[in-house]
C-alpha cells in the first residue's frame, strides 16, 4: 500500500480562559477547552480508492476510503428485515449476518477540558478534567471476557425465567427446543420453510456469546466516550521567613498530587475498561486494571 493522498481538515477550537473570583484571600482561575474536527479522504495513490489501516478479530477493519471519512471501522453485521426491522435468522437459531458494513468512526465527535486553579493564602488545589465524546475503539477485553463467559453480563435467565447457561435441548420447527435452557435470539426466520416467522429456536450460551456475537462488529467496538479527573494537586507555598536559611531560593511550594485520579463517567466503565487509556487509538488489545499514582512534589524558584 502506498501512504498518500489528498486529506480534508475541518474543525473548530474554543479556549476561554478567565478569573470568576478574586478577592484578597481568594481567586479562581479557569480555562475551558472544546474541540471539534472532521477528516474527509478526498483522493488516495492514483489507482487505490481504500487504504487498509488495521485490522482486528472477526473481519473488523479501520479503512481509509475516498469519498468517505478517515478512520472508518467496517466489519459484520446482523442482517435485518427491510420492512420490519428485525433481526432475521437462520434455521440453526443464529443471525444472519453481513460483511463489509461501515460501523462507525475511531475519531471522536469532540473532545474538551477544563483545568481550575484555587488559591486561599498560602494554600493552592489545581486539577484538571478531560472529556470526550464518540469515537470508536475495538476491545479485546470485551471480546475475550464474552466469548470466554468471563464477564457477569454472560450470566442470567433467558425468556423463559431459566438459566440460560443451561441446555436448550433438541429442537423441532411445531414444538420448539425440548429443554428450559439456552438463549433465543429475538427475530424471525430470514429463509427456508419458516421464513417470516418468530424465531423459536433457542441456542446454547457458548453458541450465543462466542458465535452469534461474533457476527455483529458493534459487540466489539465501543464507544470512547469519558469523563475524567485526570490529575489534582494540592500545595502550599512555603513563607519567606522559613526560607531565610536558604538565601539561594526565593520561593517554594510543596504539595500532593495524584495522577489518574477518577475515571468519573465512561460508557465501557461497566465491562472494567477504560476509553481515556488506549494502547493505541483505535484498539486496546486486553486492557490491564489502571493504576492511580500518588506522589509529594517540591517546587521552588532561584
Amino acid at each position: 500500500q502506498i501512504n498518500a493522498g489528498n486529506i480534508q481538515s475541518k474543525g473548530i477550537e474554543i479556549t476561554l480562559s478567565g478569573k470568576p473570583i478574586e478577592t484578597k484571600n481568594f481567586s479562581w482561575d479557569v480555562t475551558l477547552n472544546w474541540a471539534k474536527n472532521q477528516n474527509s479522504i478526498k483522493e488516495l495513490a492514483p489507482g487505490i480508492n481504500t487504504y487498509l489501516y488495521a485490522t482486528n478479530r472477526y473481519d473488523t477493519r479501520l479503512e481509509h476510503r475516498v469519498g468517505g471519512e478517515w478512520g472508518t471501522y467496517y466489519g459484520r453485521k446482523w442482517r435485518t428485515d427491510p420492512t420490519t426491522g428485525q433481526t432475521l435468522i437462520d434455521a440453526t437459531g443464529q443471525p444472519l449476518y453481513d460483511i463489509n458494513v461501515p460501523i462507525g468512526n475511531v475519531l471522536p465527535k469532540f473532545t474538551g477540558g477544563m483545568f481550575n486553579s484555587f488559591k486561599y493564602k498560602s494554600f493552592d488545589l489545581t486539577f484538571g478534567i478531560d472529556f470526550q465524546s464518540g469515537g470508536l475503539f475495538y476491545s479485546e477485553t470485551r471480546n475475550f471476557n464474552t466469548g470466554a463467559g468471563l464477564s457477569q453480563e454472560t450470566v442470567g435467565k433467558n425468556d423463559k425465567g431459566n438459566d440460560w447457561r443451561d441446555y436448550p435441548g433438541a429442537y423441532t420447527t411445531a414444538g420448539g427446543n425440548a429443554g428450559g435452557g439456552g438463549i433465543r435470539i429475538p427475530g424471525i426466520f430470514g429463509n427456508g420453510a419458516l421464513a417470516g416467522k418468530e424465531n423459536n429456536r433457542y441456542i446454547s450460551a457458548r453458541a450465543y456469546w462466542y458465535t452469534a456475537r461474533q457476527r455483529d462488529a458493534s459487540n466489539v467496538l465501543l464507544d470512547g466516550s469519558y469523563v475524567k479527573l485526570r490529575e489534582i494537586r494540592f500545595g502550599y507555598t512555603i513563607p519567606s521567613s522559613a526560607l531565610k536559611s536558604l538565601p539561594f531560593v526565593k520561593s517554594a511550594n510543596i504539595g500532593f498530587m495524584i495522577q489518574n485520579a477518577w475515571l468519573i463517567w465512561a460508557t465501557t466503565k461497566k465491562w472494567g475498561v477504560d476509553p481515556s487509556e488506549l494502547e493505541t487509538f483505535y484498539r486496546e488489545g486486553g486492557q490491564l486494571s489502571s493504576t492511580r499514582q500518588f506522589g509529594v512534589n517540591l517546587r521552588a524558584s532561584f
